[in-house]
């Protein structure tokens, strides 16, 4: 039997739903295969891959703030204790 004579002996509800789908599914297949679709695929993958390193880089920062500060407060508390005469 051909896929026309399949078609007709479909139940109404049925073409209808092949139908829309074909009317939405061919444009938006030709848009999902297409280079510009790609392309923006990409940018958003290496725009996320970018904050994902910014905010990485502001932890190390951060850390690196601290350590500082650890380190300064370290070194003048070692040279209070040497002006005192203490170890």
């Amino acid at each position: 039997m051909s896929n026309a004579a399949t078609r007709s002996r479909a139940p109404l509800w049925l073409r209808a739903v092949n139908k829309l789908e074909r009317t939405i599914g061919e444009p938006l297949e030709s848009a999902l295969h297409s280079d510009p679709y790609f392309d923006l695929v990409t940018d958003v993958l290496r725009l996320r891959d970018i904050r994902r390193m910014r905010e990485q880089l502001g932890r190390v920062e951060r850390r690196l703030a601290e350590l500082s500060k650890e380190l300064e407060d370290s070194e003048n508390g070692r040279g209070a204790r040497a002006e005192l005469g203490g170890a």
